[in-house]
């Protein structure tokens, strides 16, 4: 029997084979379908092994002398064992059942079918969610089963798993989950040992966090892509995962903050912030976006004050990381370069070693531009060759950089590299053409790369954000500006001219 098992937040799946199901309301979920056996595939090996048998028959006749009696003789013997085939299938669609238990938030209801018949209850007459053992042959197998009115649904059904415990767990997650968005109790006989997901709050919400910021990862990645309907599908289902984390620990400040900053209203931004430092004062996150806020709005000194309030509640990588990112904002350097090195010695692993030395080495770029001492820039660059060590993919940050430093024929290397050997991007195009109009050498090389960045953007599809429009934009106005300089080196006047129109129609003084 095949059976569809419910991944829920941080849902231990390693022991299992497991489809993921959606329980959030406003989806129609399919939530587990029961099939008696495999019958298309076993359809498909029955035909191939009759069709040898007929093969083989014929090849032994031919041998004897008689290959057609050979072939009828191997013709009867596969119409029978097709015709007990066929007998078997029937009586597995009879005797055997088909279940399939369907939530549909849409509807409201709750539809079970067994085989062809169909049931349909009301989602609010739901009462409890029970978790039972199922009883013998199928031993370390449970079920999840919603009990409306004097009825119990079953909804999920465990594979064999090494022990009782083990499947019950498996279920008292998901059936937790469901409980949880349908406000409904979740009941198990004393025997059901439940593991600390279930039971402690806290851990339960949390749970539900981290998979709320995995969509919110997905909704940036849409943006980015500029697909606007699956950004907001992604900023839903985030928020859905953030409303029930705060409904289950209202005490839990992370969820209010995360909803705070989806909700793109300022002063409902704000309120979370209040609501979650009400919950939790020392939340090193809650002063951490109050400092933020304050910052945004001007209040350059309260933010501080709150930055440095929460690096002494909590002294980590993320508290050092986002103080040093006020101090270089506000050009105060030195403060920002000791906030990053400190975070650097509590890094613990090398991805955020990675992360860390490129935020650094952006820092040391912007304290070279601010102050022209090219001390600073050859420690950006150190940084960004520690980088990349760590991660190749950051080379394009080196290749920047190295042209800030006028070292092109290196830049222009690492970039041609990177677009031997990876897919198109405008960025990198647009680098290499600013190479060469720097290098002042090759201003055909440093058009024609010019000329494909702007093809890049251009063709690609809108964002859905107007902040993300507005990079777009200034970033194909200064390409124009680039191209506009190459052909005025190249004494095309006119060309200059009119890609100089165009970077003033994008990005108007």
């Amino acid at each position: 029997m095949a059976h569809q098992v419910i991944i829920a937040p941080d849902f231990e799946t390693s022991q299992m084979q497991q489809l993921p199901t959606d329980w959030r309301p406003g989806v129609r979920v399919s939530v587990v379908t029961i099939k008696a056996f495999p019958l298309g595939a076993a359809s498909v090996v029955i035909a191939v092994l009759l069709v040898g048998l007929i093969a083989c028959s014929g090849v032994v006749g031919t041998i004897n002398g008689a290959g057609m009696t050979g072939l009828i003789f191997g013709g009867v013997i596969a119409a029978v064992l097709a015709v007990c085939y066929a007998a078997l299938v029937l009586a597995i669609e009879l005797l055997l059942p088909e279940v399939e238990t369907v939530v549909d938030w849409t509807q409201n209801t709750i539809v079970h079918r067994r085989n062809r018949s169909q049931e349909t209850f009301p989602l609010d007459q739901l009462t409890e969610l029970r978790i039972t053992p199922l009883p013998e042959p199928n031993q370390n197998s449970v079920e999840l089963q919603l009990v409306v009115g004097d009825r119990s649904i079953p909804l999920l059904t465990t594979d064999r798993c090494e022990s009782t415990e083990q499947a019950c767990r498996l279920v008292a997650v998901a059936g937790r989950h469901l409980a949880t968005v349908t406000h409904t109790r979740l009941v198990a006989p004393p025997e059901i040992p439940l593991n600390d997901m279930t039971r402690d709050a806290r851990a339960w919400s949390d749970g539900y966090v981290s998979t709320g910021a995995t969509a919110v990862a997905m909704m940036r990645m849409a943006e980015n892509a500029g697909n606007s309907d699956e950004a907001e599908r992604h900023r839903r289902e985030a928020m859905d995962y953030f409303d029930i984390a705060n409904r289950i620990d209202p005490d839990n400040p992370a969820p209010l903050l995360k909803l705070g900053e989806l909700s793109g209203d300022a002063d409902a931004g704000k309120r979370a912030v209040e609501q979650a430092l009400a919950a939790d004062p020392d939340s090193p996150d809650a002063l951490i976006q109050l400092a933020k806020i304050q910052d945004r709005d001007g209040d350059t000194d309260l933010a501080k004050q709150n930055y440095d309030r929460a690096v002494s509640i909590d002294r980590c990588v993320e508290t050092l990381q986002a103080r040093a990112l006020f101090f270089q904002i506000h050009d105060r350097f030195d403060e920002a370069v000791n906030d990053f090195d400190d975070a650097m010695e509590r890094v613990s692993d090398d991805d955020e070693r990675a992360s860390l030395l490129d935020m650094r080495s952006d820092c040391y770029r912007d304290w070279f531009h601010s102050s022209d001492d090219r001390r600073h820039l050859e420690r950006a660059i150190k940084d960004a060759r520690k980088t990349v060590s760590l991660h190749p993919d950051h080379s394009r940050n080196l290749a920047s950089l190295l042209i800030d430093a006028e070292e092109y024929t290196e830049a222009i290397a690492i970039l041609d590299d990177q677009i031997m050997n990876e897919e198109e991007d405008s960025y990198v195009f647009g680098l290499l053409g600013r190479a060469f109009l720097q290098q002042g050498i090759d201003m055909d090389s440093a058009i024609f790369h010019l000329t494909r960045a702007i093809e890049i953007e251009e063709a690609a599809p809108p964002t859905s954000t107007p902040q993300w429009r507005d990079i777009q934009r200034r970033s194909l106005s200064y390409l124009y500006t680039l191209r506009s300089e190459a052909h005025n080196s190249n004494e095309d006047v006119e060309a200059s001219r009119r890609d100089m129109e165009m970077a003033r129609e994008l990005n108007p003084p």
